[in-house]
């Protein structure tokens, strides 16, 4: 409580007034023992301290205790009001405490001190820990990350890293220097690592030259390239290239691709046909220098191998199982090409001849009998053919007959034809109206028989030799 000088000093009138009253009334101490009261104007002594530093806890400063303390030389303890007082919060910056000692007789004393509210602390850094990050390319990647700092005065310290978030960091590991300062200047500083490293494969990639055909297969050497490429770290090494030069099925070649950063890579070419060799081809039918009969008829025949790639396709003069071209005297050639399904071909002739059927048929070792005797205009000839035959089937066109007996030999122009029963015969009408009748059995006995046939100069006297060739 403070009291007034002017109170103090009524109080201080009164108390002499009850003193003069007691004095003048008798009292059980000795009457010559005369007291007398003295004012009290000493003030009291203020005790304050030097000064107080504290650090600031938020933007607003920071609640400060401080103790003022008084002693008087008489009365009670003095009273004490200090402005700000102790439990203030003191902003940031020096605050004068200013503080009075008032003691019971009025008398006061005065004092001050600094308060010095500061921030010397930095601010707290937010980073992210040390961290790995892919590579993009052959510079590195562009690392972005977040960061910041906190702190109790500024809400808003500035952040600088160096290098900073959105740069393309490269390959290896970079750190990161990083700088905190607050409104006070305080500074706070650290570290952390981004690695830049190449995980990533190689890419490696095959082609085979030339390309297989619609098959599969290739008929050629097959050259094996192989191509790498790596974003990253780039690539080092990019090997396998080959030439298959062997026949086979399902070859393969391997290649292997590997970046600086050590990463491997391997690619394989597989399912390689390689055929180099053309098929083979066996003709059948016709066989090499066979002789066929005009118009007889016959089948082709083949046969085509392959051991590898296997048999595409074949193609004759005439398709496998027709017949043979005999419609014409002479020789001729049978073809027939074959191709394997790796595009390899081959072709393989055969010649053979058409001949008349009644070609050369030298029947001269059989004897000749003569009916009646010699010379006489009716004779028959009879026996087997020493080489050959034909089959039913044969039909003969018109030709030119040539019969020679015993040297001699005579043409018979237009001879016609006719079927006989059996065999095949043909007559013709002679000089004077003479008919010779030949006819060729289909189990190779012949038979001449001749009428009026004129052979001028001729003695058929058994044995006479005897051929007949048509064409």
């Amino acid at each position: 409580m403070v009291i007034s000088k002017s109170r103090l000093a009524g109080i201080s009138a009164c108390l002499l007034l009850i003193w003069a009253v007691f004095a003048s009334t008798p009292l059980d101490v000795p009457s010559a023992a005369a007291q007398e009261l003295t004012p009290d104007t000493t003030p009291p002594r203020l005790a304050l301290p030097g000064s107080v530093t504290v650090e600031a806890i938020s933007r607003l400063g920071v609640a400060v205790t401080y103790t003022a303390t008084a002693v008087d030389d008489s009365g009670p303890p003095p009273n004490i009001v200090c402005n700000p007082a102790s439990g203030s919060v003191f902003p940031l910056g020096s605050t004068t405490v200013a503080c009075t000692a008032t003691d019971a007789a009025g008398n006061s004393s005065s004092g001050s001190f600094p308060v010095t509210v500061r921030d010397i602390t930095p601010p707290r850094l937010i980073l992210p820990a040390s961290f790995k990050t892919e590579a993009s390319s052959r510079l590195g990647a562009l690392v972005i990350f977040a960061n910041s700092a906190s702190d109790a005065v500024d809400p808003s310290p500035v952040v600088l890293c160096d290098p900073s978030s959105g740069t393309v960091f490269p390959l290896g590991a970079t750190i990161i220097s990083c700088t905190g300062i607050d409104a006070s200047g305080n500074v706070a500083g650290e570290n952390f690592i981004v690695t830049v490293e190449d995980t990533s494969l190689p890419r490696i990639s095959g082609r085979v030259s030339p390309p297989p055909n619609s098959n599969g297969w290739n008929n050629t050497d097959v050259a094996v390239t192989f191509s790498c490429s790596d974003t990253a770290s780039g690539v080092v090494t990019c090997d396998g290239d080959a030439t298959l030069v062997r026949e086979g099925d399902r070859l393969s070649v391997g290649g292997i691709a590997v970046d600086r950063a050590g990463n491997i890579a391997t690619a394989t070419m597989s399912g390689i046909n390689i055929d180099k060799t053309p098929p083979t081809v066996m003709i059948k039918s016709p066989a090499q220098g066979a002789e066929y009969l005009l118009s007889e008829p016959a089948l082709t025949g083949w046969e085509v191998r392959d051991n590898l790639s296997g048999v595409g396709r074949s193609i004759g003069t005439a398709g496998s199982g027709l017949a043979i071209d005999t419609s014409s005297l002479g020789p001729h050639e049978f073809s027939v090409t074959a191709t394997d399904l790796a595009g390899n071909s081959a072709t393989v002739s055969n010649s053979y001849t058409v001949v008349s059927p009644f070609a050369n048929f030298d029947v001269h070792k059989t004897e000749v009998g003569l009916e009646g005797g010699a010379p006489r205009d009716e004779f028959l000839v009879e026996g087997v053919f020493e080489t050959g035959g034909f089959s039913n089937g044969i039909s003969v066109p018109n030709e030119v007959v040539t019969v020679t007996f015993d040297g001699f030999t005579q043409t018979i122009p237009a001879a016609s034809f006719v079927r006989e029963s059996n065999g095949l015969g043909f007559q013709y009408d002679g000089v004077s109206g003479g008919v010779t009748r030949f006819i060729i059995r289909d189990d190779g006995q012949f038979l001449v028989k001749a009428e009026m046939l004129k052979l001028p100069g001729v003695g058929l006297e058994p044995p006479v030799s005897f051929s007949l060739r048509i064409g």
